[in-house]
């Protein structure tokens, strides 16, 4: 039972950190931001490695188009 609850509750954070990273692509987006200015962001607010940051970079600019 431990297990299941450790789990969800991974499951609920990892996606809490999504749906921010989703947000502040967005927000910097709607404010103009330069896409290697949110990607060097994200990079140092999340502690993403680069080529994550430009993947989720592609991924919710892409809602935009």
């Amino acid at each position: 039972m431990c297990k299941a609850i450790e789990d969800l509750k991974k499951e609920c954070m990892d996606r809490g950190i999504e749906q921010g990273i989703e947000a502040f692509v967005l927000d910097k987006i709607e404010d103009q931001y330069p896409k290697d200015e949110i990607i060097k962001k994200l990079v140092k607010r999340f502690s993403l490695a680069e080529a994550k940051a430009v993947e989720y970079f592609e991924k919710y600019s892409a809602v935009l188009v």
